[in-house]
Formats: structure tokens, sequence, C-alpha cells
């Protein structure tokens, strides 16, 4: 026992303190007791809700060294670090098709299987991935919980807003390796490269 009295009556594991204990329990209990106030997502660690409460502020203080990214999560960083270094260890049986991560390659299976297990219970459409679908369910309920920190415009996606945010800041990221034009989005400097 020594410096980890508490122990989880599911696993064994053992724990310095209680609460580090209660919060290990939701692994097995798959209880969320830690909600969103902006979307009422939920989720088992208050650290997972801390990190996911960024994607409401446009915060995204993990900048990436080669080209200036931010994101909101480091782990995010790492994913796209792995695109300047070129791994991409994870290989689709199907069609060879290489990603960087495993969830990257599990979600481009789908692809090829056509599933879509998870349907809008509005309008029945089906998506591939549950996140898609929680975005598409705001086009139905006019929920926007990402809003700019500048003017307070919402969106339904994290991702808009992001490009939002660069009439304010004036970021252009993306560069024309030819001429050295910048573009505030990645489709409009391929649209210059045509």
């Amino acid at each position: 026992m020594g410096r980890r009295p508490h122990h989880c009556v599911d696993c064994g594991k053992r724990f310095s303190n209680p609460s580090a204990l209660t919060q290990h329990q939701c692994t097995h209990t798959r209880e969320r007791p830690h909600h969103c106030s902006e979307c009422g997502k939920a989720f088992a660690w208050s650290s997972h809700l801390r990190r996911h409460q960024l994607a409401h502020t446009g915060e995204r203080p993990h900048r990436c060294a080669d080209c200036g990214k931010a994101f909101a999560e480091s782990s995010k960083l790492r994913i796209h670090q792995r695109a300047h270094m070129g791994e991409q260890p994870h290989h689709c049986s199907e069609c060879g098709k290489a990603f960087a991560w495993s969830s990257h390659l599990r979600r481009h299976q789908l692809a090829h299987t056509g599933e879509r297990p998870h349907h809008c219970a509005d309008c029945g459409k089906g998506f591939a991935e549950s996140s898609k679908l929680r975005i598409h369910q705001r086009a139905h309920t006019g929920e926007r919980p990402h809003r700019c920190a500048q003017c307070g415009k919402g969106f339904r996606r994290a991702s808009t807003l992001t490009l939002h945010q660069r009439t304010h800041t004036g970021e252009r990221p993306y560069r024309c390796a030819d001429c050295g034009k910048n573009f505030a989005q990645c489709s409009h400097l391929r649209i210059h490269q045509r």
C-alpha cells in the first residue's frame, strides 16, 4: 500500500489521493461529469474539458516553429508536426494511403466501407464520424458555440472561427513558393497557384 492507499475496486490500480481515484473510476463507469457550459459536451476529466473550452475562446497557444500555425491543443500541434517530418507510419490495407496517426487511418477506412453509423434525428442524414454529426445538428438548432472574442460573431465550426479571426489579425499563413504572396486561407493559395 505505502504511499498509494486508495485503490480502484474494478482493476486494483492504486492512487495517492482520493480525487485521482475518482477521476480514474470514470474510465470504468464511462461517467462524464464535467460539462461544457457553452455547448453541453461532457467529459470524464476536467483537464479534457479545459482543453475543449479553448475551441470556444479561439485561443491557440501552441505554435508550430516551422510554419507558425497555431493550435488550441498541444496534441494537435504534434499531429501537425508529423506533416513537416513526413512521418506517416499508418497504412490503409485497402488502398495503401499513409497517415501520421492511427485515428486518421480509421477515419479514412470508413470511406472504403461506406459506413455512416451516426444519424441525425432531425433529418436522418448519416455521418461516418460523431463529431461531423454534432456539427451538422447545429444547422437544425442554429447553435453557434464558437464566438469571436473581437466582434462577438458566432460560428458552428471552430475552423470557421479561425478563418474569420484572420480578418481581424491580418494573418496570412499560407505563402506561395513561386512568388512569395501570402494568403489567409489554404484554398485561396491553391486557386492562386492554378
